[in-house]
């Protein structure tokens, strides 16, 4: 099963079966979106990902954005700078601890967090914060 809800590679997700899919939380992704001051695009990466949001602020990719039913998911990517920030940034134990956890790429750590309500949204700028400052 694909990572996000949409698998079929010929078919690009449209505004409308996204909505249907997300359902109230439609209202946090794009508040997500907004947030970034970026802009995003569907991407189709592998059939075992399916399609992916990618949200850029110029030719910088700032997040990736998965979306499931009733939910989506957001992966960031930090490097070495950004990682010794989030020390002190205030995110919660359980993502600062995923994030120390991850394994080290080439392209730096990533972290991954799902929105399931409002409560989430804390996090979710919190680490925007950190991505666009380093």
């Amino acid at each position: 099963m694909a990572e996000s809800i949409f698998a079929e590679k010929k078919v690009i997700p449209s505004e409308e079966v996204l909505s249907a899919a997300l359902r109230d939380n439609r209202v946090l992704w794009n508040k997500t979106v907004a947030l970034s001051g970026g802009s995003g695009e569907w991407k189709f990466y592998t059939k075992a990902a399916g399609w992916t949001y990618q949200v850029k602020q110029g030719k910088r990719a700032l997040f990736y954005m998965i979306p499931k039913v009733g939910s989506f998911r957001l992966i960031f990517v930090y490097g070495k700078r950004a990682v010794e920030a989030a020390k002190s940034a205030g995110l919660p134990e359980q993502v600062m601890k995923d994030l120390q956890e991850a394994k080290v790429y080439a392209e730096g750590r990533s972290i991954s967090v799902t929105v399931n309500g409002d409560t989430d949204m804390y996090t979710v700028q919190k680490l925007l914060t950190l991505k666009q400052e380093y």
